[in-house]
């Protein structure tokens, strides 16, 4: 009984099957959760790095609107100069 048992979880164990595969692997064919699997992993994946690229973008602008802000110059002071 033992070594039935042993042979059997031995194949079970090295058994590549369609059958038994996951929809993570790809294997399984039409699998409905498939497309949600692959979907979830692309969500996971993305958006951390659309948030640090989001975070990258904001600083950037704000360094360069601080570089593009011209001091007020006054019309009357300026006409006095050139006087």
């Amino acid at each position: 009984m033992n070594r039935l048992r042993a042979g059997l979880g031995f194949l079970l164990l090295f058994m590549s099957h369609p059958l038994f595969a996951c929809a993570v692997c790809g294997q399984s064919g039409q699998d409905p959760t498939l497309d949600a699997y692959q979907g979830s992993t692309a969500m996971l994946s993305l958006v951390p790095l659309a948030a640090m690229g989001g975070i990258v973008f904001g600083i950037y602008k704000y360094v360069n609107r601080a570089d593009d802000v011209t001091p007020e110059v006054n019309v009357e002071e300026e006409a006095a100069r050139e006087e």
